[in-house]
């Protein structure tokens, strides 16, 4: 089983090379997928998008939140679609 490095409702940042087609900025994590090419994938989505992509843990990194920031979890569970 894979242990995921980051959690539900984590502010992370999407690492985007040339050929990355991404809004750069801040993303929120929004599921947590399984383990796919070797390592473990997550659902994300930006504010300034509608729409969510999912990405690998080695394209993110965690953004710190500020003290006394509440983390707004995401209404959605480990490894379920969307309706």
């Amino acid at each position: 089983m894979s242990i995921h490095k980051f959690s539900l409702g984590d502010h992370v940042e999407l690492s985007i090379g040339p050929f990355y087609r991404a809004t750069a900025g801040a993303y929120d994590i929004v599921a947590l997928m399984p383990f796919e090419r070797g390592e473990c994938s997550y659902r994300v989505r930006a504010s300034a998008e509608k729409h969510e992509r999912v990405v690998l843990e080695s394209d993110l990194r965690l953004i710190p939140r500020p003290e006394g920031m509440p983390v707004q979890m995401p209404s959605i569970a480990i490894g379920k679609k969307r309706a």
